[in-house]
């Protein structure tokens, strides 16, 4: 890559890296970047029909990816954020494909257009063309056999993930997005753009994966344990506190409805840490009336009680007395 070319990428991607950090240095475009950057190449080129080539051959490729990508999560915000400034556009990649149909049957042209000689005597030849731009991650999707691989690239760079909780496959995990909103900046600045989103949009999703992420074992993940599940609920809760104070539109699902009625047992596990101390009283009425207001809400949502419950019995155990709770003391 040439000089010129490297300029231009590292002023997009400092752009990127602005919009949550501001006054972060320009990413370097260095190993990590490199890794990461062939073996997204990769997966979208295992992504496109056309490379039909052998299981051994898939195989092999998904298994170089998979290495290079193997970076493990990141070791603070800053280098959180440029691994995302790489890949902050993935949700708008799209695949243009061209249909070509005519008197002796039709072809699909992937990522290019038909050739001059397939679009010649439209009339005789009965041609007719279509064109479709299909979203890349949503519409078209990851392979089957390269899950693995996405799964790598995602705890490599978790921060994508953070911003981007409506996915639906694969679905958002606590387990990754913890090593990224560890980072207090980050974390305060995610939830301002989960806010942006819509706690209705956002706020299902992340419940559900904290649900999934509390019946995990603790050691069986670095980021299983009570205190993580007690982090996730003061996230979210903190997410639907910045809510409140936009008076932003729309209302949390059942799921989040539930599960912060039942936090509420808890203050320390949904206000945040400084209104405890005393500070802005009359902020602390009016979002102790709106989680009032949720319980109605929260008592339609029979299915998600018992998890809402469970979840939160976790939390609180994480917040007792005992060994060093530093992840879930650590509030947002």
């Amino acid at each position: 890559m040439n000089a010129d070319r490297l300029a231009e990428l590292a002023q997009k991607r400092l752009q990127a890296s602005w919009s949550l950090l501001p006054g972060l240095v320009a990413p370097v475009f260095d190993e990590a970047a490199l890794r990461l950057c062939v073996a997204f190449h990769n997966l979208l080129a295992l992504s496109h029909p056309a490379w039909a080539q052998t299981l051994k051959a898939r195989e092999s490729v998904i298994g170089f990816s998979t290495d290079l990508s193997r970076l493990g999560p990141p070791a603070d915000a800053a280098a959180a954020v440029a691994r995302y400034s790489l890949l902050a556009r993935i949700s708008q990649l799209q695949r243009n494909e061209h249909e070509v149909r005519h008197w002796l049957g039709s072809r699909t042209f992937v990522g290019r257009l038909p050739p001059k000689r397939l679009l010649m005597w439209p009339k005789m030849r009965r041609v007719q063309v279509s064109h479709q731009a299909r979203m890349w991650l949503r519409d078209i999707g990851i392979p089957n056999d390269a899950r693995s691989l996405w799964e790598t690239m995602s705890e490599a760079n978790p921060l994508l993930e953070a911003l981007d909780s409506t996915r639906l496959d694969p679905p958002v995990s606590w387990q990754r997005l913890i090593t990224v909103l560890r980072f207090a900046p980050l974390a305060r600045s995610v939830s301002a753009r989960l806010v942006g989103q819509g706690i209705d949009k956002v706020g299902e999703p992340l419940t559900l994966a904290l649900f999934r992420h509390g019946t995990l074992k603790a050691g069986s993940h670095p980021a299983a344990g009570v205190e993580a599940v007690a982090f996730g609920i003061q996230f979210l809760s903190h997410v639907y506190w910045l809510h409140s104070l936009a008076r932003a539109q729309g209302e949390p699902g059942p799921a989040l409805s539930a599960l912060l009625t039942e936090a509420a047992v808890e203050p320390r596990l949904v206000y945040p840490p400084d209104v405890m101390r005393g500070h802005a009283r009359g902020l602390v009425t009016a979002y102790h009336n709106r989680l009032v207001a949720l319980r109605q809400r929260a008592r339609n949502a029979t299915a998600f009680v018992e998890d809402a419950r469970a979840t939160v019995a976790q939390a609180v155990l994480a917040l007792s007395p005992g060994p060093n709770r530093d992840l879930a003391a650590n509030t947002v």
